[in-house]
């Protein structure tokens, strides 16, 4: 398209006060006050392309909006990472800038008291060095029995707590999460020294991983009498259990007894 040139500036024609924007020759525009648009894609990376009147901003012809591990989805006014951006921006009488807006998909994968995993998505939103991310609330399914301790990246039964349930989580990569409980295991103890409990926590990973509490109960000596171990039973002669003083585990709470022997002897004279 043909096009007269005055100065270094191109383009710009007035007739007196009025500034002309378009001139044609029979049905040929040759002329078109245009303007510069100065595409801002990334930081240091630049493009100016040059806009007729009247016409849209948002479409550049010598470059292609592009960053690794990034979709590109439109053009914005600023540098803020919003995804709301310009639907239609027609070249006036000034310069424009854009900055390139592009977003990034993340994957929260969760198991939240099933061994079946969910999924969660959003999108990281960059414009310029600047960027948004979208955040989510972490919420516990109940499970009949257990009570919930909150999530952890690990997949270990009695890991740390990463987040507290009901916190609200900012993504910014592809994350997975593991919800954590809890049970309170009671070894209740009866001796002849009186009864006793001891606690301990059995813990469980919604992705069925379990850690079982461990204990290791001594049976109290009783003079006269030779100990046997531990039994749920409280009969005297009741089948041995537990070993006294040897660890063991527990998925539930228990009653155990101790459980001693004599030995008695019958002298006869004939």
């Amino acid at each position: 398209m043909a096009k007269i040139f005055i100065g270094s500036e191109g383009y710009k024609i007035s007739l007196g006060t009025q500034k002309i924007k378009l001139a044609y020759l029979g049905d040929q525009r040759v002329y078109s006050a245009g303007n510069i648009v100065t595409y801002i894609v990334d930081t240091e990376v630049t493009y100016r392309e040059e806009i007729d009147n009247g016409s849209s901003c948002l479409s550049p012809i010598t470059f292609v909006p592009k960053k690794t591990g990034w979709t590109f989805i439109g053009w914005r006014d600023d540098n803020i990472a919003s995804e709301s951006v310009l639907t239609e921006k027609i070249m006036g009488d000034t310069p424009v800038i854009l900055y390139a807006v592009f977003r990034q998909e993340v994957i929260l994968t969760y198991y939240n008291g099933s061994t079946t995993p969910s999924t969660k998505s959003g999108y990281r939103i960059y414009n310029n060095g600047n960027i948004t991310n979208p955040t989510t609330a972490l919420a516990q399914s109940a499970i009949s029995g257990w009570n919930a301790r909150g999530w952890s990246i690990s997949s270990t039964a009695n890991a740390g707590v990463s987040y507290a349930n009901g916190s609200v989580i900012t993504m910014d990569s592809n994350m997975t999460l593991y919800g954590l409980y809890y049970q309170t295991i009671t070894l209740t103890l009866v001796t002849p020294n009186g009864t006793t409990y001891t606690n301990g926590t059995r813990y469980y990973n919604s992705s069925s991983n379990v850690v079982n509490p461990t204990f290791t109960p001594t049976v109290p000596t009783m003079s006269g009498w030779t100990i046997r171990g531990w039994s749920t039973s409280t009969s005297g002669n009741a089948n041995v259990v537990y070993q006294s003083g040897v660890s063991f585990t527990l998925t539930t709470s228990i009653t155990l007894y101790a459980l001693y022997y004599q030995t008695i002897t019958l002298t006869t004279v004939a």
